[in-house]
């Protein structure tokens, strides 16, 4: 774990479901954090509450061409693996 004075986000992207304001939710997210000598990059799915239902696939490491194609794949295997779990649970979310 990196303590936290020791990096910068670079990027936090999520895409989140909901009906309306009042309803459930669920997300979709990436973190990608600037080290000193490289990035640091964490995915998950999470509730409403920010309870983590799935964590992603991460990378801690030099920023290459190479290491974030081999994350991005794995992240679309990730997203795939889960694509059932996330309709069903976006269904849910119109009850």
């Amino acid at each position: 774990m990196v303590a936290r004075d020791e990096y910068q986000y670079a990027l936090r992207a999520y895409l989140t479901f909901m009906v309306d304001s009042q309803s459930d939710e669920i997300s979709v997210s990436v973190d990608i954090k600037t080290l000193e000598n490289g990035v640091n990059i964490e995915s998950d799915i999470c509730d409403d509450e920010g309870e983590i239902l799935f964590e992603g696939p991460k990378y801690d490491g030099e920023f290459t061409e190479e290491a974030l194609s081999s994350w991005l794949l794995d992240y679309r295997v990730f997203l795939s693996d889960k694509s059932e779990f996330l309709i069903k649970k976006i269904a849910e979310l119109r009850k």
